[in-house]
Formats: structure tokens, sequence, C-alpha cells
């Protein structure tokens, strides 16, 4: 995860000491060093450790920790936040803090949208079939070819999702067709366009939604057609949309 060295300030551990690493979410008191940097170390965020001197190793400047209470000469911290795992450290050892850059993406939100779908998509009749795409117009890490029908959070908080999808005409007249935005492979409650189609016309759903995302989330779109007969979708007009309006602090 880049980082932004935003922060002078160093901390001494002075919590568990020792070659055992605590439980993710264990909480410390640690005494601070440089007081009076700027900006000062503000509770509820999020800070990685790097190394700043003996007793720090390369492997703990991946661990991120959560600042909890402030105080004047000392802070107390919560240990491996952000899904890092917590790792040993001597007492006394010294690390620099700088923020990470999911606490600063305000300043460049999380965001994709995908406007090129998998032109050969079919959509079975009766069987539910996301949409896959096969690259991003807009991305800051969340789509990937792995799962091309997802876009993943890469920081927790709330985002809002756009989902269009059209299907060609053809089959039964008269029968459902259905686009969900779906979190975690699930429907999300309010987020469909439903109808009975009267004609074998291209039909379009449209939805959207603002949806509380964990690092790790995933959105997707699916259709749901039940004609009789496999339909395309009409690749030109199938996008999906994502961008974080709020950021969580872990």
């Amino acid at each position: 995860m880049p980082d932004l060295q935003l922060n002078a300030q160093t901390i001494t551990a002075s919590g568990t000491a020792g070659t055992t690493a605590p439980a993710a979410g264990t909480s410390e008191t640690w005494s601070v060093v440089a007081l009076g940097a700027v900006p000062a170390l503000t509770a509820g965020q999020t800070y990685a450790l790097v190394d700043a001197g003996a007793g720090a190793s390369s492997a703990q400047a991946a661990e991120i920790i959560r600042v909890t209470i402030t105080g004047t000469t000392s802070i107390i911290v919560t240990r491996g936040a952000d899904g890092t795992a917590p790792v040993a450290h001597a007492a006394s050892a010294v690390y620099a803090v700088v923020v990470v850059a999911s606490a600063l993406a305000a300043l460049n939100p999380p965001h994709a949208l995908l406007t090129s779908p998998v032109t050969s998509t079919m959509l079975p009749s009766g069987v539910e079939t996301n949409i896959p795409f096969t690259g991003a117009a807009e991305d800051t890490g969340m789509w990937s070819s792995v799962h091309p029908e997802r876009l993943t959070a890469v920081a927790a908080g709330l985002y809002l999702v756009i989902g269009t999808a059209t299907v060609m005409g053809g089959g039964t007249t008269g029968t459902l067709r259905l686009m969900n935005i779906n979190k975690n492979g699930a429907g999300y409650p309010g987020a469909r366009q439903r109808s009975q189609e009267a004609s074998g016309d291209y039909w379009t759903g449209n939805a959207s939604a603002l949806i509380r995302l964990a690092i790790g989330d995933y959105v997707s779109i699916s259709c749901l057609q039940n004609s009789g007969v496999n339909l395309a979708i009409e690749a030109p007009q199938c996008s999906l949309e994502m961008i974080a309006v709020s950021l969580s602090p872990s």
C-alpha cells in the first residue's frame, strides 16, 4: 500500500514486548517521542509503522495501527488495523508514523467505471447471469480480469453504485426482464429494475444504490430473463460504476 509521509511524529512501542505478536484488535499504550510534530496524531485515524531505529524490522513496516485515544505524552492504539496482522516488537522499538494512503483517499476517492462488457455474454432463460467486463474506462484498482464481473472495494466506506444493462429482444413476449445490483454475490435490497416485456424489443434496466462496503467487498450487476430462449446483452448499453462518497476510518 503506498504511503504518504504526512506526519513527522515518532512513537515508542511500550506495549507487549517479545517475539509473540498480539491478536488483531489488541489495545496498547504507546509513548509519543516527537511532541509538537505537525499534524498531530488524530484519534480514529489509521497510521502505518515505518522502521525508525533499532528494534524495528522490515516486517513491522507492513502493520497498520489505529489511534483510539491521544494524550500529551502517550497514545492508545489498536493493533492490526485495515486487515493487517500485528507483528512482534521489542519494548522501546522506535517507529516513524505515516498516514496510510487509504486515509487520504478523499483526495482521490476510489472509483471505477466499466463500459466494455464481454460482447459474447448470453443470458440463458431462467438463469440470473452476471455481466463480465473486458476492462475499465476509469479505475483506482477495483477491477481485475480475475473476476471481470466485479468491482472490489479497496477502502472501507459508503459507495454510490450505478448499473445499466440492455437485453436484446427475442423469445416469448410478456416475459420477465430483471437487472440487479449485487453485493458480494447477493442482490442488494432496492437496487433492481424489473418489468414484464410486452414485446420482443430491447429492454434496458437501470439501478443505483448507496452501499456500505468493507475492504474486499465487491459489487456486480446481473440480469435475468425467462423468454424461453437465450438472449444476448447489448454491449454498448451496459455499464457498472462505483465511487466512494464517504470513507470509513476502518
